[in-house]
């Protein structure tokens, strides 16, 4: 017997829970029909008629339907349900559905690798090489943007804080206010994680910082997710940085998803998308030194939350302009051209060799542009482009971004990264503005690791900027690291109005 009934977020303050009394599996599905709201849970009878349920929130028990207590631990989902002489009835109190717009992402050095902006000419602009969010903001398509940091660094997209321990970004160091700037900026919601630079500090401890954060963002109106610790990899980095750390990790990480929930906070247990060696550290194909992902699990990341986030975020999607729109500043973007080359005006700049094209029109009308790559060196460079390199000059001043519509075949896709960069060039060819999103890795960890990355298909937006002075050239282009087949569309640098 199996009852599969859509599950959805409800919002902590608007309580709304539904009573099951555990008796048979005959009762329990007249009692299913007539009390569960049809957003609820997932509830499956076996053939020996254990009950499971697959639920959100803090499940509960009573014995007189009066009083009501959280079960201690607090199980995970799914959990079977079992029956006492004390209590015999159960229920969930879930949270109502919230749709984050803006998010701001509060932690560490793993959350200040979201954004990195420093001076290159009058701008550069990196949603940086291991970004997991970054990558979450692509796999869903810009349902959601990034709120930027009310402080000094107020072209960073991020609140990590490399380094910070979640006693800092509490109480703030060295004049830097990590949550109380969180919280004045323009989000909607904060996500939180941190916990890994809690050397010398108990799991409580640092449990009870996280819930003191949670309790400070739902005061303020403001919804919170909350992120458990990432295991520690490279066992010998990892002992010579903090001796009892994977101990101290896994007794945190057993805490926090009770803790933030009962504090209003929605939880997304992403660590069990971390491979682990048979001492519970991480392998060195997802993390290297004893922090931080590399770019294979920054990927996998990525697409694990955008999947969990997609509940907690806006529908609606970003649309690109019409075909034709006088908003397109480069050629093209609709893939026109032979049906077997590459679109006209797109260019092949290295490793030519190795594509071979079709266009592909699906069920919409819509025209792709696919790319099938077979490269005789493992994860060799390849790039193609699009670029306006005459006229640009009439369009300075005006605000732009690029983008990109990406559809990944996960089975033919053997590359170390995936990447598309936006450039303003002078006459002589010097980048004055540079936009990236680059989902790939350094040389040192393409080298050291042994595998490729996960595609991340969806719409790619690059960051906004303004076309500065002296520009005679834009820019677009994809470069990706060995073989794979893909197919985009929608692309190049659109004016923003």
């Amino acid at each position: 017997m199996s009852f599969a009934i859509n599950n959805s977020p409800l919002h902590p303050h608007t309580v709304k829970s539904s009573i099951i009394r555990l008796a048979t599996a005959v009762s329990l599905s007249l009692q299913l029909h007539a009390q569960l709201p049809e957003n609820f849970a997932s509830i499956t009878a076996d053939e020996a008629g254990q009950l499971k349920i697959e639920f959100q929130g803090e499940l509960q028990e009573s014995s007189n339907l009066v009083r009501w207590q959280s079960l201690v631990p607090q199980p995970s989902s799914p959990y079977l349900l079992q029956t006492s002489a004390a209590h015999m009835f159960y229920r969930v109190a879930n949270a109502a559905p919230f749709q984050s717009r803006i998010i701001a992402f509060l932690g560490d050095s793993i959350t200040d690798r979201t954004s990195q902006r420093e001076t290159y000419g009058p701008l550069f602009q990196q949603f940086g090489q291991f970004s997991i969010f970054g990558s979450t903001y692509t796999a869903m398509s810009g349902r959601f943007s990034f709120a930027r940091r009310s402080n000094a660094w107020a072209t960073d997209s991020d609140y990590g804080y490399s380094g910070a321990s979640s006693a800092q970004l509490l109480n703030g160091f060295s004049g830097h206010q990590p949550l109380v700037d969180a919280i004045a900026s323009n989000a909607d919601t904060v996500v939180i994680h941190c916990g890994i630079n809690d050397s010398g500090a108990s799991p409580s401890t640092t449990v009870a910082n996280i819930v003191s954060m949670v309790s400070a963002v739902r005061a303020a109106g403001k919804n919170c997710i909350v992120l458990p610790i990432l295991p520690p990899g490279n066992k010998t980095a990892t002992l010579i940085a903090e001796a009892g750390r994977l101990a101290r990790v896994q007794a945190t990480n057993s805490l926090i998803p009770h803790a933030v929930r009962a504090a209003g906070a929605v939880c997304i247990e992403w660590q069990d998308e971390v491979r682990l060696d048979n001492e519970g550290y991480a392998i060195s194909n997802d993390i290297l030194d004893p922090a931080h992902p590399t770019i294979v699990l920054t990927s996998r990341l990525g697409n694990r939350l955008a999947q969990e986030l997609d509940k907690y975020v806006q529908p609606h999607i970003f649309d690109t302009p019409a075909l034709g729109s006088s908003l397109w500043l480069t050629p093209n973007p609709g893939m026109a051209g032979p049906s077997t080359t590459l679109a006209t005006s797109y260019v092949a700049n290295s490793g030519g060799a190795d594509n071979t094209y079709l266009k592909v029109t699906d069920e919409s009308g819509k025209i792709w542009q696919q790319v099938t790559c077979v490269s005789a060196t493992p994860y060799s460079r390849h790039s193609i482009y699009i670029r306006l390199a005459s006229g640009a000059e009439s369009h300075v001043g005006k605000k732009v971004r690029a983008t990109l519509r990406l559809d990944c075949s996960k089975d033919d896709w053997d590359s170390k990264g995936f990447s598309v960069a936006s450039n303003a060039k002078n006459t002589s060819g010097s980048d004055l503005s540079i936009m990236e999103l680059l989902y790939q890795s350094d040389v040192i960890h393409r080298n050291a690791v042994t595998e490729p990355t996960q595609p991340i298909s969806g719409l790619y937006l690059l960051p906004e900027f303004v076309i500065p002075p002296d520009t005679s050239q834009l820019w677009v282009q994809i470069i990706w690291f060995g073989s794979c087949q893909f197919r985009f569309t929608d692309c190049g640098v659109m004016e923003i109005q």
